[in-house]
């Protein structure tokens, strides 16, 4: 009888221990300076937008994918 309590106990516990650290935890990739020099060198607004310089799109990446 003993056995059953403890295992219940740990299975609330693991389950209060996952609503606490996945509630507020930020999803991947939500923002889309995150994405990468496709993103950030895409334009000069998404540049401007990741504060990256037209001169790093253009050194590094060969300037903007897009005009």
């Amino acid at each position: 009888m003993k056995s059953i309590y403890v295992c219940v106990l740990i299975v609330v516990f693991v389950a209060l221990l996952g609503f606490a650290t996945c509630e507020d935890a930020p999803i991947a990739g939500n923002n889309p300076c995150s994405w990468g020099p496709s993103y950030w060198c895409k334009n000069a607004a998404t540049a401007k937008e990741c504060d990256i310089t037209a001169e790093h799109c253009a050194e590094r990446y060969g300037g903007f994918s897009e005009q």
